[in-house]
């Protein structure tokens, strides 16, 4: 679909995602590290939808993008949900990042204004999973 510079891939929360397992195995557990990604939430979007994901090597959440009740989240075991003060509408496109810094110090960015700050000392698993429009309803990834 028509992204924010050339194509998208579009997801309709079923069975359609991607997996980058590679990038899991690039973190280690002192490094920091960032993800993040144009994002298009459809109208017709309700509920909760993870964006990027890093798993365990049991299928289990780490760190995750998420967006939840018209908010942008990050969401780890440690930190619990960490979403935006202000909500977003559906049908716009949104760049959205998690940086993590190596002493822990976490930011949640939307369009480039930090929107949410938290502590964390989970990182990715190396022998887990990165994933990109898993357990999504009806959102779109831009390049």
């Amino acid at each position: 679909m028509p992204g924010v510079w050339g194509s998208a891939l579009s997801f309709d929360g079923s069975d359609d995602y991607l997996s980058a397992d590679f990038v899991s195995q690039r973190i280690t557990d002192t490094n920091g590290f960032a993800f993040g990604a144009w994002v298009y939430v459809s109208p017709s979007h309700s509920g909760t939808a993870a964006i990027l994901a890093f798993n365990d090597a049991n299928g289990d959440d780490r760190n995750q993008l998420v967006f939840r009740s018209s908010r942008f989240c990050y969401d780890d075991p440690q930190t619990g949900w960490r979403c935006s003060s202000s909500t977003f509408s559906t049908g716009q496109w949104y760049h959205v990042m998690v940086v993590i810094e190596e002493d822990g110090d976490g930011t949640l960015y939307v369009d480039g204004q930090a929107v949410s700050t938290f502590q964390t000392s989970v990182r990715p698993d190396p022998d887990g999973r990165f994933s990109i429009g898993q357990e999504l309803s009806l959102i779109h990834i831009s390049e």
